[in-house]
């Protein structure tokens, strides 16, 4: 599982060994992949099913 909170203005950084699914995780919140259990979601709203232009803001 993971979990993710950032806040406005925020800058996350992810930083781990080649293999460990950081590549897959932007995947998933850039839209290109979705999640095979589990949701994702923004300002408490889920978000693969939020219209475009919520993800041109990211």
């Amino acid at each position: 599982p993971l979990s993710l909170e950032v806040n406005d203005a925020q800058i996350l950084v992810v930083l781990e060994r080649n293999g460990s699914r950081k590549t897959t995780i932007l995947n998933l919140i850039a839209d290109i992949l979705q999640p095979d259990q589990g949701k994702i979601f923004l300002d408490q709203k889920l978000f693969v099913a939020g219209p475009p232009t919520i993800k041109v803001t990211l």
